[in-house]
């Protein structure tokens, strides 16, 4: 066990003993104890200030052999347990960006950064009912859960993004009914109704202007995913559906 000295108990008692009463500590201690393991950031704060106050009455009892003893071992533990959380929060930034969690919690935290302007990609395994996950990056083990909901093999990807005032999933052509399915299964998996529409990339012309990348030939015809769309501020459309979008 990492933190084994990490109690405010263990301190209260030992404190007592010797007549080292620490309040201050005893109560960050207590702080930390509450902190649920998920907390990655509040605890890296917490350990930060036990870190502190135990420095600071090591000096004042640096007399006093057992309780100094059991300071260094406090401060021992403070820099293993930050060690693991570091760790931690790098192994969870890692697995976010690889988009290899499509659990439910995830789902619904995806479609509310798509609603407030993330332009994300969602990947919807075909099948009755239609399974589908948003991620910053859709990666093998996200495609082998969905797959395990409905045990399809076929896959729609594209991109997802608040347009219209409702999610948009934008994908290379255009498919009856596939936004009914999207809406469902996103009911289905999170509990939640959301507006839901559909549709196919766009074509634009790049005209050139002092701002067009160098590299860019005088035309170009490109077949653009949303958030070029949305830099390129002298595109015009020359395709839209028929639907107006």
């Amino acid at each position: 066990m990492l933190d084994k000295h990490l109690t405010a108990q263990g301190w209260k008692v030992l404190a007592k003993k010797h007549e080292a009463s620490d309040g201050a500590l005893e109560k960050a201690l207590t702080k930390y104890g509450q902190l649920k393991d998920d907390k990655l950031n509040e605890r890296l704060e917490a350990l930060e200030d036990i870190k502190k106050l135990a420095t600071a009455a090591k000096t004042v009892h640096k007399t006093k052999r057992e309780v100094a003893s059991y300071l260094d071992n406090v401060l021992e533990e403070v820099d293993k347990v930050q060690r693991a959380l570091v760790q931690e929060k790098k192994t969870a930034a890692k697995t976010d960006e690889e988009g290899n969690d499509p659990g439910e919690d995830d789902l619904v935290a995806s479609l509310n950064r798509v609603r407030g302007g993330a332009e994300l990609q969602f990947c919807a395994c075909v099948g009755n009912p239609f399974a589908v996950a948003v991620a910053r990056h859709i990666g093998g083990m996200q495609k082998r859960a969905l797959k395990a909901i409905n045990s399809g093999t076929v896959f729609v990807e594209g991109s997802c993004i608040f347009e219209a005032n409702a999610h948009t999933f934008v994908v290379p052509r255009l498919q009856g009914g596939l936004a009914g399915k999207l809406k469902k299964a996103l009911a289905l998996q999170t509990n939640k109704s959301y507006k839901v529409r559909v549709r196919a990339w766009r074509m634009v012309w790049l005209r050139t202007t002092p701002r067009t990348p160098t590299r860019l030939p005088r035309s170009t015809f490109l077949l653009c995913r949303p958030a070029l769309m949305q830099k390129t501020r002298h595109a015009t459309p020359l395709a839209r559906s028929p639907h107006g979008f």
